[in-house]
């Protein structure tokens, strides 16, 4: 039952993908903005991928925040699970994703870090082009390689960034910094 869940979930997450897409194609991405705890949204983004998660082995932890951002609740979902959604795919069993949560001056910087297989150099610029980077993960999980071209557009949208680093072998990192 879990498996037909998990994959359910897959098949809903690949279209919520492509209709937002969509969206920001045609200049047509509604935003709806919220005052709400930053940790409680990516607590709960978290609790939607513990089964991929758990099926990996790979711990997912989160550091503790009390900070305040405003932002569109279901859009920063979005970004967030694609990056999870990612992170899981490349990241060898028993591994780890650690998301912190820092307030700077004038904006919030989250970070997840996985210890995943990371991005080859060649393939960086292209991760966040729709359509153009993307690879099967460690386990043949399948990739509409959009999720993060999405996160970037939605990012920006909402006034905020998102900056990629990785090394093979090493792990990926990626950065949002939301403005206040």
């Amino acid at each position: 039952m879990k498996e037909i869940i998990s994959q359910s979930n897959e098949v809903l997450k690949m279209l919520e993908d492509l209709l937002i897409y969509l969206e920001i194609q045609g200049n047509r991405v509604r935003i709806t903005l919220s005052s709400v705890f930053v940790e409680y949204e990516i607590r709960s983004v978290i609790n939607s991928y513990k089964v991929q998660a758990e099926k990996k082995n790979i711990s997912i932890s989160l550091s503790d925040s009390s900070t305040n951002i405003t932002i569109d609740i279901v859009h920063f979902h979005q970004i967030i699970g694609n990056i999870l959604s990612n992170a899981i795919k490349f990241t060898p069993s028993n591994g780890s994703i650690h998301i912190s949560i820092n307030e700077e001056d004038t904006y919030v910087l989250v970070r997840l870090t996985d210890t995943g297989v990371g991005i080859p150099k060649d393939l960086l610029p292209l991760v966040a082009l729709p359509f153009k980077g993307g690879r099967a993960g460690l386990e043949g999980e399948r990739s509409f390689a959009v999720g993060l071209y999405i996160s970037k557009m939605l990012m920006k949208i909402m006034k905020g960034s998102l900056d990629i680093e990785s090394q093979v072998s090493k792990g990926t990192t990626i950065e949002l910094k939301l403005a206040k």
